[in-house]
């Protein structure tokens, strides 16, 4: 990834510290693997980060049962905006295939964008 936040400003917009694959502080947070779990009583959402290989995987579950779980390969960069007032995240590619995507965690899970349509 060529443009990442900062450790604080995840844990932010998450609301959550991430769980980290590499346990050793010595790690940086770039070569790290990190797991963001959001939970409620109906819905857990976990985010998982590699951003020295460019790529998100995201699972969402609601009562128990998985509803979606989709990998980002090729990822450029990753920004904390806002978008009709609400704090989402935009991620951008390195692929002419993919487009933009949004990801909101509240005040609910929603993802809008992903692959072009071509004909």
């Amino acid at each position: 990834m060529n443009e990442l936040p900062e450790e604080f400003e995840l844990m932010s917009f998450f609301e959550v510290e991430p769980i980290k694959a590499d346990k050793d502080s010595d790690v940086p947070f770039y070569y790290n693997i990190l797991t963001y779990v959001i939970k409620s009583d109906l819905e857990k959402i976990e985010i998982i980060i590699s951003p020295s290989y460019g790529d998100i995987e995201i699972f969402w579950e609601q009562n128990n049962i998985l509803k979606f779980n989709w990998r980002f390969y090729d990822i450029e960069t990753l920004k904390i905006e806002k978008r009709d007032n609400i704090e989402c995240m935009k991620i951008t590619f390195d692929s002419e295939n993919m487009s933009d995507c949004f990801l909101w965690v509240k005040p609910s899970f929603k993802i809008i964008g992903g692959m072009n349509i071509t004909h």
